[in-house]
Formats: C-alpha cells, structure tokens, sequence
C-alpha cells in the first residue's frame, strides 16, 4: 500500500511541476507577444512623427482628434 502512496505522491508532484512549467511557458508567451506589440507601436508612431512633424508638441487630446479625423480615415482606408 505504501508503495502505491509513494507514486501517488509522485504523480502530484510531477503535475505540480508540469503546471508551473506551463504557467511560465505562458507568461514567456505573453512576454514576446508584448514586444512584438511595443515595436510595432515604436516604428508606427515613429513613421507618424516623421510625416506629421508638428504632431511631437501635441496633448493626447490633439494628438487623438488629428488621427480620427475623418478625411485622414478616408485616406487611409
């Protein structure tokens, strides 16, 4: 019976592990991702910058409405 304890014991230990594993594997995942996202970001707001160059003294307010405007919407699309 001890026997069968031990490798129960053991199994529980194994998941433990394979859990923490999987849980660092995510945050590892997640890591990436959000650089990924960050460079994007850097290299759009960078190209920005250098086409509206006036934009770099711009509120958040200002720099918000300049790019939902509509006939830049309609010049994107």
């Amino acid at each position: 019976m001890k026997n069968i304890d031990e490798k129960i014991l053991m199994a529980e230990e194994e998941i433990k592990q394979l859990q923490n594993k999987r849980k660092k594997l995510i945050s590892q995942q997640k890591q990436e991702e959000r650089k990924k996202r960050d460079r994007r970001l850097y290299e759009k707001g960078a190209v920005f910058e250098s086409i509206f160059t006036e934009s770099k003294d711009f509120t958040k307010d200002e720099f918000y409405q300049l790019i939902t405007f509509p006939n830049i919407k309609e010049a994107v699309n």
